[in-house]
């Protein structure tokens, strides 16, 4: 589904730089239950860059990071749980001011079904892409070379 911001048609292929082919500003979002890390490329022929302003903080101005929230049973998903969330809302904010045009999300599975549960309706129309693969232990070179080359 295209972006409003977006001119000309939706493109659905599977590969990543079919994606990209379309105008606008890309975010890229890698995530576990425990980091996220933003990749944010300005226009079509712009590298993508990481970027740590934008998710780092909530609207309130607190870190998003996990937050531990007593022992008890299940303790360990429920952080992960509300860190995903946490961007979730995160992520809906940015989509509202228009922050971004376009989002490709690249998570841990678990952290993925998460998120998928919890994208809010204005990023929800800006997902373009969203694959189950664990990059968060990837160096920030790495990833961005493989965004660059439409690799993933």
């Amino acid at each position: 589904m295209p972006s409003k911001a977006a001119p000309g048609p939706a493109t659905t292929g599977s590969a990543l730089g079919l994606m990209l082919s379309t105008s606008g500003v890309w975010w890229a979002v890698v995530l576990d239950g425990h980091h996220a890390r933003l990749f944010v490329r300005e226009h079509r022929r712009a590298p993508f860059r990481e970027s740590a302003d934008a998710l780092a903080l909530d609207a309130e101005g607190a870190p998003v990071e996990p937050r531990e929230t007593g022992h008890h049973h299940g303790r360990y998903e429920q952080i992960e749980r509300q860190f995903v969330g946490r961007i979730a809302r995160n992520l809906e904010r940015h989509a509202k001011a228009d922050a971004f045009d376009h989002l490709s999300v690249f998570a841990a599975p678990i952290a993925l079904g998460v998120l998928r549960g919890v994208l809010g309706p204005h990023t929800t129309d800006r997902l373009r892409k969203s694959i189950a693969k664990d990059l968060t232990g990837l160096s920030r070179t790495h990833i961005a070379a493989r965004l660059n080359a439409g690799e993933i």
